[in-house]
């Protein structure tokens, strides 16, 4: 496996000190994106996913500044080193704090890491069990993929065998969020979904999107487990899952149900949203050949700065319509 400890740095061995905050006290901010192997290689929408980053390392003080073209440029050159074979390679970028010495004073030095695997159906089938966690989800940086606010949701997976996934309550007893997806409801041609205790998915932008273009309109809003009889349809979005129905919420031995009314219109969000996925619509991905010479790289040349004339306008467009400030 060879990773980049750093913008255009790349290894095949990880170091990092044992006093790092990012170890010690979850001191750390990630993304999840995607590489898409079709008529080309393609790495699906990262301004949308290094602007969250961004948001993320300034609203924690991290005083880091990512360089967004070198970073593309460094996942495609790390895709083409790997050697990969799979139609898809998920991207995880961290931002991590590297220190020298014990101490929640010591500030260390922010580093920004990539590593990729291939990923295939991250959970099975289309219709998901789901249990209820028994501990709210009000976390202080909600909004923020940060990789503390997760401990919560590896404690509930461990305690849901037997389901798909979880889903967690705000301290009103709505439904916020999953593990690691966002949570939308559709009810009376209208998608609700949580605001202040979800990240600002980038799938969900895309569904919301969808959405509009199908008439369908979007409110922030959530709803109780025993509201959920009234609601036409339930969704899972996100990079790794896709977008999945639930089926079925499980509560202290209780099952709450959607009246799954309307799966024809789960049916074309997800049939639209894989068309711009797998299809590489060109408003929403960057490709390989676009930023990497390949002759070049053969011959042992790594150009880190390179960018395709459209890259402006398309980072430009894209961050107008689904950047975060739309979503905050």
């Amino acid at each position: 496996m060879i990773f980049s400890p750093d913008l255009g740095r790349f290894a095949e061995t990880f170091n990092i000190s044992p006093f790092s905050h990012s170890i010690n006290y979850g001191d750390a901010i990630f993304e999840g994106m995607s590489i898409v192997v079709g008529n080309r290689i393609s790495l699906f929408h990262p301004e949308l996913n290094y602007e969250r980053m961004q948001y993320g390392a300034d609203h924690m003080r991290y005083g880091y500044r990512i360089d967004v073209v070198r970073a593309i440029n460094t996942v495609f050159y790390l895709y083409l080193m790997n050697a990969y074979t799979s139609k898809r390679v998920y991207v995880r970028p961290v931002l991590y704090r590297d220190n020298n010495s014990v101490g929640l004073r010591n500030t260390g030095v922010t580093r920004l890491m990539h590593v990729l695997m291939p990923m295939e159906e991250y959970v099975e089938g289309d219709m998901l069990r789901v249990k209820v966690s028994n501990i709210p989800r009000e976390l202080p940086f909600a909004r923020i993929k940060a990789s503390s606010n997760y401990q919560l949701s590896l404690y509930a997976l461990r305690d849901a065998e037997g389901y798909d996934e979880v889903v967690f309550l705000d301290k009103q007893g709505k439904i916020v969020e999953g593990s690691g997806e966002n949570i939308l409801f559709l009810k009376d041609n209208t998608l609700y979904t949580d605001r202040y205790h979800s990240l600002p998915g980038i799938t969900l932008r895309f569904v919301v999107k969808i959405a509009k273009e199908m008439g369908i309109d979007m409110k922030y809003g959530s709803f109780s487990l025993e509201e959920i009889n009234d609601v036409d349809l339930i969704m899972f979005t996100g990079n790794a899952i896709g977008i999945k129905l639930v089926s079925q919420i499980n509560y202290n031995g209780s099952v709450y149900q959607p009246k799954m009314d309307s799966k024809d219109v789960y049916m074309k969000i997800k049939n639209r949203y894989n068309n711009i996925f797998y299809g590489q619509d060109e408003q929403y991905h960057m490709f390989l050949d676009e930023f990497v010479d390949v002759d070049k790289y053969n011959s042992g040349i790594v150009e880190l700065d390179r960018k395709p004339e459209r890259y402006e306008r398309v980072v430009r467009e894209n961050i107008q319509e689904l950047g975060l400030k739309r979503f905050l």
